[in-house]
């Protein structure tokens, strides 16, 4: 099993959300996560879906990783809670969770590649509204 670096928070609300959070690290098992769930890599058929495609960022975590990207695009979007209800089994403070720590590297990320700024302020208002940070 591979050892977990400490982050460095530079902002204590965000330091306190982790250290509140921080047990949905802690599991016994991993899933494959496939974690690209975009509309174009679901294969449907007859309203069903059949397939899935591009594992290209698959890797093995925990249930509520595989929602952490459609999250940081969709949170604001109702359809996302009605998408939950078929996994009952995954809080979606879980889910915010692996999104806090995606979006504390990817924001910075997107920033430096020089991406869509409509972007870069949706998934900061994300952010910002996870770690209680006022400007949400």
């Amino acid at each position: 099993r591979s050892q977990r670096k400490e982050a460095k928070w530079s902002d204590p609300r965000a330091e306190r959300y982790y250290q509140e959070h921080r047990h949905y690290l802690e599991r016994k098992t991993s899933v494959l996560i496939h974690f690209d769930m975009e509309e174009e890599h679901v294969l449907i058929r007859d309203g069903h879906i059949v397939g899935l495609v591009d594992f290209a960022s698959a890797f093995a975590g925990a249930p509520g990783e595989e929602f952490t990207r459609l999250y940081g695009l969709r949170w604001k979007d109702p359809l996302f809670e009605t998408l939950l209800e078929g996994y009952p089994a995954i809080e979606l403070q879980q889910i915010e969770f692996f999104t806090f720590l995606h979006l504390h590297w990817r924001i910075p990320w997107h920033v430096a590649k020089g991406n869509r700024p409509e972007k870069i302020m949706l998934l900061t208002q994300l952010y910002r509204r996870l770690i209680g940070s006022p400007g949400r």
